[in-house]
């Protein structure tokens, strides 16, 4: 599991994981893909902006994510942990998906929002 992950909004960190492992092998420097202060603070202003409902959160963290997906290390993981061929930019916006998850799942283990699954879908 990855740091300060709750699993409240991202159900299956396997694939996440499998991407940081892929970017790794590759020698790509995960930094700049990892949720980061700046995205908490995001995740402040937006909310102070009038954005409280979860899945505007996700959308405009989704946003931010996707020009730093690796495009082959995102096929990869898809392809090695769940054993499919995935379109490069239907992989690449998962990956920033569970980023943007993580990253509120973060924002909320640091007490920052509360998060309300109720309105995702199952």
């Amino acid at each position: 599991m990855l740091f300060l992950s709750s699993g409240k909004i991202v159900k299956d960190y396997r694939i996440l994981q499998k991407y940081f492992e892929i970017l790794d092998e590759m020698n790509i420097d995960k930094a700049s893909a990892l949720p980061s202060s700046e995205d908490i603070e995001l995740i402040r202003r937006l909310i102070k902006e009038g954005k409280r409902n979860l899945l505007e959160l996700i959308d405009a963290l989704t946003l931010k994510f996707i020009p730093k997906i690796n495009t082959e290390a995102a096929i990869r993981a898809y392809k090695e942990v769940l054993d499919i061929e995935i379109q490069p930019n239907t992989a690449i916006s998962h990956i920033a998906r569970d980023l943007a998850g993580w990253t509120l799942e973060i924002a909320e283990s640091l007490g920052i929002i509360r998060i309300d699954v109720s309105i995702l879908p199952p």
